[in-house]
């Protein structure tokens, strides 16, 4: 594909967009000269550097991902070649321009599937619909579009002679939003919350995993079955990163992974108390004593039976257990009151606990707790 093309399909500009700055050519001229594979790499950071607004440009040859693991398995370094600088751009090309698109020489497939590996990795590893490379080969570079459906490879465009394409090609980049430059907006990482552990928990899984929030579109058939308060959103399950990224590039690509429903998600009244006063939230009344009370019909039944073949409809059934506990304090009904300001007061307590317990720990109380539990 024309380089020019290339950006303007899938790195598209815009007026709003602030315009590509003048490109000093002195940096690009260097690239070639690299005696080595690592001196090429601080040699490209630093001419790309000036036009990735708002990006770092890192040299990760010598910066590894500490603890990254591919399919269980650490991925292992690529060896600089380290006389790079002594093969020919035909000798280091990958593709041809000619209608025979791919260069068939060893160094050609072997530098392909190395591409299409360090391509596999991000798309597997990562949550994208779509990634950008770019080949440099000598004085020469290809940008490329790499999808589930393959890979999009422009002409090969000289960057000494044309700066411009490689440097707007990084600018145009930096000032797109997520969504083009691939990611999946509907993945989104999980609050560090007290419910966290409690998942973690439930789903076997180390207390520090890292949680994603995974938002799961329903369908119009599905959606009419439920009880949705507003049918237009979706709904979102919590779990951890893929173990196990997809192998090939194209094709289907799953990727499975256990998710934790968070509209199940218990936590006994006890441990909310004990997070609230751990984090100092005012006006909450002490904590003496409380569990599940246990024995046959402490555990609501109903909800194990709405799946059933007799069941004429799909009712929705939340399951609950009896909890017993204990506060130490006294209270009484605030139906009765004597001044106004004594039901002020204690309006503005329980607006003052509520945002601050929301502030502090991500505990957001319902109407129920706020009517009985708060003083």
């Amino acid at each position: 594909m024309p380089a020019q093309y290339f950006m303007d399909e899938f790195l598209p500009n815009s007026p709003e967009k602030q315009v590509c700055p003048g490109v000093n050519k002195q940096p690009f001229l260097k690239i070639p000269e690299g005696a080595a594979e690592k001196s090429v790499y601080v040699l490209l950071a630093d001419a790309i550097r000036p036009f990735a607004l708002g990006f770092e440009v890192v040299d990760t040859s010598q910066h590894p991902s500490g603890g990254i693991e591919y399919g269980g398995s650490r991925i292992s370094e690529d060896p600089p070649q380290e006389k790079l600088s002594e093969l020919s751009d035909d000798e280091r090309e990958k593709f041809l321009d000619e209608w025979k698109f791919e260069c068939d020489t060893v160094l050609g497939t072997r530098a392909r599937g190395q591409m299409t590996a360090h391509a596999l990795t991000q798309l597997g590893s990562q949550f994208c619909h779509f990634a950008f490379s770019v080949a440099i080969i000598g004085k020469h570079a290809r940008l490329i579009s790499w999808d589930r459906g393959g890979a999009v490879v422009t002409e090969r465009l000289n960057y000494n002679e044309q700066p411009r394409l490689l440097a707007d090609s990084s600018w145009r980049f930096s000032l797109s939003n997520a969504e083009h430059r691939g990611l999946v907006k509907f993945v989104t990482e999980a609050e560090a919350d007290f419910v966290g552990r409690e998942i973690c928990v439930k789903l076997k899984l180390p207390p520090s995993t890292k949680r994603f929030k995974y938002e799961v579109p329903d369908d119009d058939v599905s959606r009419a079955q439920r009880d949705y308060p507003d049918p237009s959103t979706s709904y979102c399950y919590i779990g951890p990163h893929p173990n196990f990224p997809s192998r090939p590039l194209i094709g289907r690509a799953t990727r499975s992974l256990p998710v934790y429903d968070p509209g199940t998600c218990r936590v006994k009244e006890g441990d909310t108390y004990r997070i609230l006063h751990e984090h100092k939230v005012p006006h909450i009344v002490p904590f003496e004593r409380g569990n599940d009370v246990g024995g046959h019909g402490s555990h609501t039944m109903t909800h194990e039976y709405v799946g059933d073949a007799w069941v004429c409809d799909l009712p929705l059934s939340t399951s609950h257990i009896h909890y017993r506990m204990v506060l130490g304090v006294v209270g009484r009904e605030m139906s009765i009151f004597q001044p106004t300001h004594e039901l002020a007061s204690a309006v503005a307590d329980a607006m003052e606990a509520h945002q601050d317990a929301y502030d502090a720990t991500g505990i957001l109380q319902t109407c129920e707790r706020r009517q009985c539990h708060y003083h």
